[in-house]
């Protein structure tokens, strides 16, 4: 809301039928989302691959449900989510020694991956709905 007053940006009623970011997660949702995870992945500094949730999903689908739910609403994201491992990988060009002949790449939870993929997929549902993006 203080957005919204801010930078006086209008409301936008979508009615009853509208997708919205906070409705709760399905486990339809959290496996289309899995779907979606990369495998041979680093993992984030929770030590977790996609793999072991890709190959947990058939006995974990409820519980990665519940706990989704039980962060949507009110946002207490796990510490380690929130933390990042940055690794320097070489180009292979130019001085070593030279900082920008390196590619820097960030190593986040897989978590937070499969939480912000929802977000992602609630998101895409709200443009579809709104005609704003076409499938």
């Amino acid at each position: 809301m203080q957005y919204q007053v801010k930078y006086n940006t209008p409301n936008v009623d979508l009615g009853n039928n509208a997708p919205t970011l906070n409705s709760i997660i399905t486990e339809d949702k959290v496996n289309t989302c899995i779907l979606f995870l990369p495998n041979n992945k680093s993992p984030g500094t929770d030590g977790i691959l996609n793999e072991y949730i890709t190959s947990s999903k058939h006995f974990m689908t409820h519980i990665y449900v519940s706990f989704l739910n039980v962060i949507l609403p009110y946002w207490p994201v796990p510490t380690l989510w929130s933390e990042c491992m940055i690794i320097a990988i070489s180009k292979n060009k130019g001085d070593l020694k030279q900082p920008e002949n390196y590619r820097h790449i960030p190593l986040l939870s897989c978590g937070w991956k499969l939480f912000t993929s929802d977000l992602i997929y609630s998101l895409k549902n709200i443009t579809y709905f709104l005609k704003i993006y076409k499938k």
